[in-house]
Formats: structure tokens, sequence, C-alpha cells
């Protein structure tokens, strides 16, 4: 377990040298080796993703067909949980494309250490981008040594509010946990949502217990938890900054900090929500405030804070972590249309372009990277290593995580409790 948190802390380190690197602009890019394609890419590429991030890789695509006129990219895109559910089916029934979105780590379906494992994804460490990924992530991208997806970004979780809508009522932006609620409490007395939450997407009703826990859990008096529980020393339903994480969430609901009906309520409709202004901000991956900004009026701010959970500022934490990227199938039916095409997403070109595009920082280092204004306050805090990996990421298995989601809806629907949804995350944990 001693192992497991010094990788962690060494994945802090990197991104503190890859958000270095991209704090500027630069006329120069990092240097990358030749692209290894020993046949000339031809015919049908198919490969699936996620929607967040789909324009940039329709961007992609569309350079990458000029640069191979002879391959034709067909490209599917469905929300997470249903691109989970359908590439799974895929996968076992022979029908998965070439590519597709792989998340870093464990504790989803389509997690690395999902799939790997069962032979789906192929060996991708001979490739030339394989070198220049920082060793340090090796702990969500590789296995034994084997990498088997290509990172694109490293993503935050913080809250995306709408700067322009804050200035006109005269808020500011809180970094108190009493300031959150002050907020909440001027923003509904404004006729405004304060905090949109779309918790009819599954996803979505993790985000803010991940935001709270980066604090209350890991930043405070429970740094080794993720090592205790794994040595059976500990669990979710005993800890304290658990137990503190959903009773701030629930009591964020009870303040109006959220919309009616969180329930009924989608994660695009949040995101044109604060892009109007009908609601002040959402907590949110940090890949989508490109995509509430393409959809603001013109000359509307988007920028993007940490979520307070205590009433000290120098406390609090965030979620941040390599964010996923593309693996091969191991049955592609087109593999070397497929291995150039992650060439191609390696370039640093591209991958600065990809983490402009989804508000993220490039998971490969490249000096072309600029980075934008919204994410200031991230760097600022990898400076300050105050951040940890993505909770899901270092779970064991992908049962957690569905655990979580429904006990989270049940909170929110008033029909469960705190201990039931801890129980239900630690039964699941064990479930291996």
């Amino acid at each position: 377990m001693h192992t497991k948190h010094k990788s962690v802390a060494a994945i802090a380190a990197s991104i503190a040298t890859i958000l270095a690197l991209g704090g500027c602009a630069a006329t120069t890019s990092t240097e990358t080796p030749e692209a290894d394609v020993s046949e000339t890419p031809t015919g049908v590429l198919t490969i699936s993703s996620v929607t967040v991030g789909q324009e940039a890789l329709e961007s992609i695509i569309a350079q990458f067909e000029e640069l191979y006129p002879e391959v034709e990219v067909k490209v599917d895109f469905a929300g997470t949980e249903q691109y989970q559910s359908v590439i799974r089916t895929q996968l076992t029934s022979g029908t998965a494309p070439d590519l597709f979105f792989v998340q870093p780590g464990n504790g989803t379906p389509t997690a690395m250490q999902s799939l790997a494992p069962a032979g789906y994804l192929a060996d991708l460490s001979g490739m030339a981008f394989s070198a220049q990924v920082p060793e340090s992530m090796d702990l969500v991208t590789a296995i034994d040594g084997a990498r088997y997806f290509v990172p694109m970004s490293l993503a935050g979780i913080g809250v995306a509010y709408n700067e322009t809508a804050f200035n006109e009522l005269g808020l500011t932006v809180p970094n108190t946990w009493t300031g959150l609620l002050e907020f909440c409490a001027a923003g509904k007395a404004a006729g405004k949502i304060p905090i949109a939450l779309g918790a009819q997407t599954l996803w979505v009703t993790q985000l803010p217990n991940y935001a709270l826990a980066s604090t209350l859990v890991f930043g405070l008096n429970e740094k080794d938890f993720d090592a205790n529980i794994a040595a059976g020393e500990a669990s979710f339903e005993g800890s304290p900054g658990w137990n503190l994480t959903f009773e701030k969430y629930v009591e964020m609901q009870k303040a109006g900090c959220f919309n009616d009906d969180v329930l009924g309520t989608a994660f695009e409709t949040t995101l044109g929500q604060v892009a109007s202004g009908e609601a002040l901000s959402t907590v949110q991956v940090t890949a989508v405030t490109p995509a509430i900004a393409g959809s603001a009026p013109e000359g509307t701010v988007i920028g993007m804070f940490a979520l307070p959970a205590t009433d000290n500022p120098d406390e609090t934490f965030m979620p941040a972590a390599v964010g996923g990227g593309f693996g091969l199938n191991a049955a592609a039916k087109n593999p070397v249309a497929a291995k150039a095409f992650i060439d191609f997403l390696a370039t640093p070109e591209i991958l600065a372009e990809y983490a402009t595009a989804t508000g993220a920082f490039p998971a490969i280092p490249t000096t072309v990277f600029e980075q934008p204004a919204s994410l200031a306050f991230m760097a600022d805090l990898v400076s300050q290593n105050k951040i940890y990996p993505f909770m899901d990421q270092l779970w064991p298995n992908a049962k957690v995580q569905p655990a979580q989601y429904d006990g989270i809806q049940a909170l929110l629907a008033g029909t469960g409790s705190i201990s039931d949804l801890l129980k239900g995350m630690d039964v699941a944990y064990r479930d291996n």
C-alpha cells in the first residue's frame, strides 16, 4: 500500500511539471519520436467515444483524414452510462470498434484495469508515444509495464461558473464553506439556481462528493484512507471524512444550493442553464467549460473555482487526475489505421488542441499548450500539492461506483440514508 501512495504523490509531481510546461505560450514543442507506421493506413477506421470532448475529437478526425485520405473514419458517440454499457457488450460479442475511449486506473466498466486483464486491450508499449508518458502515470495507464491506452488530458473537478452573471449580481467567488452557503442564499434570493445539478445523469451525482471528499477525507485527517481500506483497516461507513462529505452534500441540497427536481434534470440541461445565466454555476469536470462558453451569449466569461468544504481556505483540495484516452481493441479489424491515429493523437499540436478544447491540460508534456485563464486555480492548487486523484480510479473494481450512484440518488430523493449509502459502497468494494 505504501507503494501506491508514493505513486499518487508522483502523479501530483508530474502534473506540476506538465502544468509548468503549459503555463505559457511557446512556438516550440516537446519532441515526439517519429511515428512507426510500417504500412500505409487505408480502409475504414471505427472509433467509439463519450460525448464529452466530441467536438474536439471530430476536429482531430477531420485533420487525420486530410493527412491520410485513404482512411475513412467512422465514429460513434454516447453519453457516459450508455457508452459503458454498449462498449462492454460489443467487446463481449466481438463487435467493438478498432479504437475506443478508455478510463484510467480502475473503478468503472471501461477503466483500463477492468478491460486489459480480460484481453480486450492491445499492448501499446512499443509505440512511440508510450515513452513520452510521465513514468509516474504508469499507476493508471499501464499494468506491469504494459501501456494500454494513450492518455490525452489532465482534468479536475471544480465549480464552473458564469462570471458575467456573478458580476451582474455583485457576487464573489466563495472560498469557505460558510461563504458557499451564503452564496447559495444570495443566488436563490436573486431568482437564480446557485448550483445546477443534473442528477438524472448518473455520473454527475458523484461530482459534488468527490470535490468535497478531496478536502474532507484526503486533504485533512485521512490521507491514507485508500491504503487503509485496501488493507482492510478502514471502511467508507467508518470514515469520519466520508460521512461528513455526504452530510455536507445533503446540507447543500437543504440550503437551496441546487435546482428543484435534481433527479429529473439532465447533465446537458445544467450546462445550458449556466451558459444562459439561469444558473450561476455547476459542479463539474474541467472539460465542460469550453462547451458552456461556446453556447453562452457573446461576451460571457466562464470561470472555475475549487469547491470549498471548510471555513479555512488553506485546507481546500480538489480532485485532479489523468483523464481518459483511447485504447486499441485487441481484435481490431484495422490495426494499421488505428495505430496511425494513436500516433497522431500523441503529437504535441493535437494534444494541445484536445486539451484546450476540453478545458484540461495535456497528459503528455508539451510546450505548445497555453494554459487558459479558467484553469489558473487548478495550477495554483497543483503547485501547492493540494490535489488528489479521482476517487474511483483507485477502487478495486467497477462495482463501487454504481453502488455510490444508487445511494446518492436515494439520498437526494430523501428515501435513503448516508449510512445505507456508505454500507453499500463497502459491500461493493469487497465484492471481488
